[in-house]
């Protein structure tokens, strides 16, 4: 199984309950955009009825802010710990500690950066709103 289709497979287990439409996947920055939300549990969706509705943008970038707020605020625990521990600390262990926590960081400016990007939203909204349009359509016309 290629690196890819595992990412598809995380991305489709996070999203699962949503029945995202396989277009979604077909755009490298959408896919991105639902591998990091996935990653960071930042919720781009919204459940309406039968339909599932993107969340508003300033809704998931305030969601993105407070979870930077709280890496950091993680970031700063972890190195007052080190600070305070007795031993001596390896400082591979600090340039560790910092590149994980600046992967995440820059992670979550990603996730803003697509959101941000208009026609990749627009893309994704007209995604869900095409499929919520075929199913209302067939749900109508198969109960006649």
């Amino acid at each position: 199984m290629s690196d890819n289709q595992t990412k598809i497979i995380k991305i489709s287990d996070y999203y699962k309950d949503f029945n995202l439409p396989e277009k979604c996947f077909n755009s490298d920055n959408l896919k991105n955009l639902l591998e990091l939300s996935a990653i960071n549990k930042i919720n781009l969706f919204k459940r309406n009825n039968n339909s599932v509705k993107l969340n508003n943008t300033k809704k998931i970038i305030n969601e993105c802010t407070i979870l930077k707020k709280i890496k950091l605020k993680e970031f700063t625990k972890e190195l007052e710990d080190f600070n305070l521990s007795d031993s001596d600390i390896s400082i591979g262990i600090i340039k560790t500690t910092n590149d994980k926590y600046i992967n995440n960081l820059e992670n979550i400016d990603n996730i803003i950066k697509i959101i941000n990007t208009k026609p990749d939203i627009d893309y994704l909204d007209n995604i869900l709103n095409e499929d919520t349009v075929s199913d209302s359509f067939i749900e109508i016309y198969s109960n006649n």
